[in-house]
């Protein structure tokens, strides 16, 4: 007994068969990876929170990249220079018109005096350590979870 098998004519089909058996294998294997343990229907409710938790992540890690910048350009210089003034202008400037989520508006608040401190301090009319302890004050609030 004989079998000719001939894929000539069904390779456009077998090829889109198999590419998407690899779609699905893929989703799968992805699904594993987000799907919590154990493992249930994820509800509105659940996305929601996941869609929250990523938002509250990205904003507090941007306010403390420019705490550490607006530290970096503060504390290094010896001097206050229109550089240091200008950076901490638009840091303040930023945060000041951003929406941020109901728990880290006391952080944004500590890190818009920060940046109004440091402008004081290059206008000379604060001490550095007075800009020191503010800034302390903003980096320690959000270096925290």
């Amino acid at each position: 007994m004989e079998l000719e098998l001939e894929f000539q004519g069904n390779a456009k089909a077998i090829l889109w068969t198999l590419v998407l058996f690899l779609v699905l294998v893929g989703l799968g294997a992805y699904g594993r990876v987000v799907t919590p343990n154990p493992p249930k229907v994820l509800t509105w409710a659940d996305w929601r929170f996941r869609a929250v938790q990523r938002q509250y992540t990205r904003q507090l890690a941007a306010m403390r990249r420019d705490a550490e910048a607006l530290a970096l350009a503060a504390l290094l210089d010896s001097r206050p220079n229109l550089r240091t003034a200008w950076q901490a202008e638009q840091i303040a400037a930023r945060w000041q018109r951003a929406e941020v989520l109901d728990a880290l508006t006391g952080r944004r608040e500590a890190l818009v005096q920060a940046a109004q401190a440091v402008q004081d301090w290059v206008a000379g009319r604060r001490e550095e350590e007075q800009v020191r302890e503010v800034l302390q004050h903003a980096l320690e609030g959000l270096s925290g979870e």
